[in-house]
C-alpha cells in the first residue's frame, strides 16, 4: 500500500514538473512571438517612413524642377521688355545693386529643398503650424553663405526656440535673414558683411531630426516666403514683383536709383 502511494506521489510529481516545465514554455514562446509582432511592426512602421520620405524627396524634386523651369522661360521672356519695371528704367547696374542689398540666391553652394514654406505637420511635435521658412538638405559642415548685404543682428550658439546654433542678419529696407541648426557659427553680432561671406556651417543642432540648414526671410518683422528670393537673379529678374509679400517693390527701386545716384556722383566729386 505504501509502495502504491509513494508510486502515486512520484507519478504526480513528475506530472506537475511536466505541466510546469510546459507552462513556462508556452510562457516563454509566447513572449518571443510578442515581441517578434512588434520588431515586424516597428520595422514595417520604419519602412513606411522611409519609403514616404522618399515619396516626399522625389515630389519636391519634380517642384524644384518645374519652378526652375517657370523662372528661365520667365527670364528668356523679360530679356524682350526693354529692362524697364514697374515704369522704372532698370540697367545692369541696378539690378546687381539691388540684388546685393536684398536676400537674393541660395545660401548654399547646392540647392535642395527638402520643406516648403507654409502649414505643415511639424516633424517633432506632430502639430500643424505654420513653417516660417524653408529647409535645405546638407550634411553636417556644408558652408553657408550671406544672401546679402547686412549687419549680425543675432548670433547664437544655443537659442530657446529650438534653433540651435543660428544667425540673424540684418539687411536694407526691412528685410532680414535667419539661418538656423548650423554646427559652426563664424560672425558675431556687430559685424558688417558683404553677400556671399562664408558665415558658418551646416549641422544638426536645436530641434531637428537630421542635418539641414533652415532659412528665412522677413520683410517688417513678417515672415515671407524665402523661395520667392532663391532663384532671383539678373535673368529672373522680374518675377520678384508678382510675389504677393505686401513689398511697395515701385517705391523702392525708385528709392534704390536714387541714392545709387546720389553715391555715384558723392564719389565722382571726391575723385575730382
Amino acid at each position: 500500500m505504501e509502495i502504491t502511494n509513494i508510486q502515486n506521489k512520484k507519478a504526480l510529481l513528475i506530472f506537475f514538473t511536466t505541466f510546469l516545465i510546459l507552462g513556462i514554455y508556452i510562457i516563454y514562446l509566447n513572449f518571443n512571438i510578442f515581441s517578434l509582432k512588434n520588431t515586424i511592426k516597428t520595422k514595417d512602421n520604419l519602412y513606411n517612413i522611409q519609403i514616404n520620405n522618399r515619396i516626399n524627396e522625389l515630389n519636391q524634386l519634380n517642384t524644384q524642377l518645374i519652378d526652375l523651369q517657370r523662372l528661365l522661360d520667365i527670364g528668356l521672356d523679360l530679356s524682350n521688355n526693354n529692362d524697364i519695371y514697374l515704369d522704372e528704367p532698370v540697367d545692369l547696374s541696378d539690378k546687381n545693386y539691388l540684388l546685393s542689398i536684398l536676400p537674393s540666391g541660395s545660401p548654399l553652394a547646392n540647392t535642395f529643398v527638402t520643406s516648403e514654406f507654409g502649414n505643415r505637420y511639424h516633424p517633432i511635435t506632430k502639430n500643424k503650424r505654420l513653417h516660417t521658412g524653408i529647409d535645405f538638405r546638407a550634411q553636417v559642415g556644408t558652408e553657408i553663405y550671406s544672401t546679402a548685404d547686412g549687419i549680425v543682428l543675432k548670433s547664437r550658439n544655443s537659442d530657446p526656440g529650438g534653433y540651435g546654433k543660428m544667425l540673424v542678419i540684418m539687411h536694407n529696407y526691412g528685410f532680414k535673414t535667419l539661418y538656423a541648426h548650423m554646427s559652426e557659427v563664424y560672425i558675431r553680432v556687430g559685424d558688417i558683411i558683404p553677400k556671399g561671406t562664408l558665415i558658418g556651417l551646416t549641422g544638426n543642432s536645436g530641434n531637428s531630426t537630421g542635418p539641414h540648414l533652415h532659412y528665412e526671410v522677413k520683410f517688417l518683422e513678417k515672415f515671407i516666403n524665402p523661395k520667392d528670393f532663391l532663384y532671383w537673379n539678373t535673368k529672373t529678374f522680374g518675377t520678384i514683383f508678382n510675389s504677393k509679400n505686401n513689398i511697395n517693390w515701385k517705391k523702392l527701386i525708385s528709392l534704390m536709383k536714387k541714392r545709387k545716384n546720389t553715391n555715384k556722383e558723392i564719389n565722382a566729386k571726391r575723385s575730382r
